[in-house]
């Protein structure tokens, strides 16, 4: 499966995209709509410090929280049926950070 983030019609497909690229386009979006991140805790209904860590890389999210901040930037997730299944290296790239 391939994800994919849509900004204004614009989508990012997110199967080659590392977490940080990920975390940075959706702090240029919080900047693109003035937001600090105090005010999109608010908008998401999540904590300020999960935003903090969340930005800082220092901790992953869960999809509920990750759903809730999408929501609150105006941002859509699609999951939509890739081509093929990923190489073992693609696998193992994907989850290093989870050993």
């Amino acid at each position: 499966m391939h994800f994919y983030i849509e900004i204004n019609h614009n989508v990012l497909n997110t199967a080659h995209m590392d977490n940080q690229k990920l975390i940075q386009t959706l702090i240029n979006r919080r900047k693109e709509l003035r937001l600090t991140q105090i005010q999109l805790a608010e908008l998401a209904q999540i904590s300020r410090r999960a935003i903090i860590d969340f930005e800082s890389g220092k901790t992953s999210i869960s999809l509920r929280r990750l759903t809730r901040i999408l929501y609150a930037l105006e941002l859509t997730l699609t999951i939509k049926p890739g081509g093929s299944r990923p190489s073992e290296a693609e696998l193992r790239e994907l989850f290093k950070d989870d050993e």
